[in-house]
């Protein structure tokens, strides 16, 4: 079975859980039809920050969180809910959470409500993340691969085999920005390159989720949605690719401003 995920994504009061799930499928459906693919399975893989508990709360099938036309199906392997629309679309919704290392790295630990505490370096807490059985990624963001924090890295990438750790390119890198290198290096050493929204807390930022993903054309099991997901992301093989849109300079730029400022 294929599957689309967005592999970073956040949810903020400012937008809340059914303005997500709306634009979500929305977009993943339409990314869906512009790919050729026939019955895929939609999925985003929530990466809350500290003291964000949006996946306990969706757990909760509550009507003030998940309004009236989304539902909760069924809780898969702990870590992943599947939920409903009333128009009988479906969305899997991992759990995960986003850890910013000593070095203020960003790194994601998907498939488990763990949580990890920030300030740890990050070497260690990829290995933490690994231990748990989670899936550790580190997201591109703007700035934060240069110098010395692209150096330590560099380093870890150097130690990770292919299915211990992941990249994951971001919406926000303009489509003018070039590749950088460290996506060569992951590459070069069969590290996966993975692909999320990471949407900003601004109430029109809810729309960007789900345009920008990581996709399988195959090999998905929808039995065991976790167990599946991790296998495909952490694959020594792996074999996803990425699709959707990113922005353009001047539209990630006016982003970047107003959250600066905000």
């Amino acid at each position: 079975m294929e599957l689309l995920v967005d592999t970073h994504v956040h949810i903020y009061d400012c937008y809340g859980v059914a303005a997500a799930l709306d634009y979500a499928i929305a977009n993943l459906e339409i990314i869906a039809s512009q790919s050729g693919l026939s019955n895929p399975c939609y999925a985003i893989c929530l990466t809350e920050k500290p003291g964000c508990h949006y996946f306990a709360k969706i757990c909760d099938n509550s009507r003030s969180i998940l309004g009236q036309e989304w539902r909760v199906l069924d809780v898969f392997e702990n870590y992943c809910i599947s939920v409903e629309h009333l128009s009988s679309r479906k969305l899997l919704i991992y759990a995960g959470h986003q850890i910013v290392t000593s070095e203020r790295l960003e790194i994601l630990c998907l498939g488990t409500d763990i949580e990890i505490k920030d300030g740890e370096p990050l070497e260690i807490v990829w290995r933490q993340i690994r231990n748990y059985g989670a899936v550790p990624v580190v997201p591109w963001s703007f700035g934060k691969w240069w110098g010395q924090r692209g150096t330590i890295l560099r380093m870890v990438l150097e130690l990770a085999k292919p299915g211990e750790l992941c990249l994951s390119d971001s919406s926000l890198r303009p489509r003018c920005y070039p590749e950088p290198r460290h996506f060569r290096v992951a590459n070069e050493r069969g590290i996966a390159i993975l692909a999320g929204t990471d949407p900003f807390p601004s109430s029109s930022q809810a729309r960007v989720i789900g345009s920008y993903v990581s996709l399988f054309r195959s090999g998905f099991n929808a039995d065991k949605p976790l167990t599946s997901f991790c296998s495909l992301v952490g694959a020594v093989e792996f074999d996803g690719e990425i699709v959707g849109r990113r922005g353009g300079l001047g539209e990630t730029l006016a982003k970047l401003i107003k959250q600066k400022f905000k």
